[in-house]
């Protein structure tokens, strides 16, 4: 239980073809990892093509502009969390949610 509110999962859409999850999670929250890992996994395998999900990673993060215009992240597990959000962003932008999941592994 602890895992659902610290990993948000909102139902976006329900049809009589699939359901539909978004998934919002921190990529190197204990926590998230486990949720993903223990219970996102096992409902995919169970219902397979009638479950429909997206993951979007970010969380307790906090950008800042810099005077020059760049951007600069801060994020609640520190800086391979913030470099984590950014490549499963990047990736999650190229490529299907199926073929992306494998970044959050």
């Amino acid at each position: 239980a602890l895992f659902l509110i610290l990993s948000i999962v909102v139902v976006s859409e329900v049809s009589a073809d699939k359901a539909i999850l978004d998934v919002f999670y921190e990529s190197k929250c204990p926590y998230s990892e486990k949720f993903i890992h223990e219970q996102l996994i096992q409902a995919f395998v169970l219902f397979g093509d009638d479950l429909e999900f997206y993951l979007w990673a970010g969380g307790h993060s906090n950008m800042t502009r810099n005077s020059n215009g760049s951007y600069s992240f801060k994020c609640q597990h520190g800086p391979d969390e913030c470099l984590g959000n950014a490549i499963f962003s990047c990736a999650n932008a190229l490529y299907p949610m199926r073929q992306t999941i494998m970044f959050v592994f």
